[in-house]
């Protein structure tokens, strides 16, 4: 799915769009979370975490990538 169509989806609240974002970012996400936190349930917990503050910014969008790893900080 491409980004603005996954963007347009998020804003409107398509169920499936939410379910791309987590799949296509979400591994990698918790991953680095992983090496920076060395607990894996707090890694999760910090990864949903920032998934939920993306999909209520969703309207401040300024880039996938800047968007996700922003939230985490």
């Amino acid at each position: 799915m491409a980004d603005r169509k996954l963007i347009d989806g998020l804003k409107i609240g398509r169920e499936d769009s939410y379910r791309h974002l987590v799949e296509q970012h979400g591994s990698r996400l918790l991953q680095t979370c992983c090496l920076i936190l060395k607990d894996r349930q707090e890694a999760e917990d910090v990864v949903q975490e920032t998934f939920i503050r993306v999909f209520k910014g969703i309207h401040e969008f300024k880039g996938i990538a800047v968007c996700i790893h922003g939230f985490t900080g």
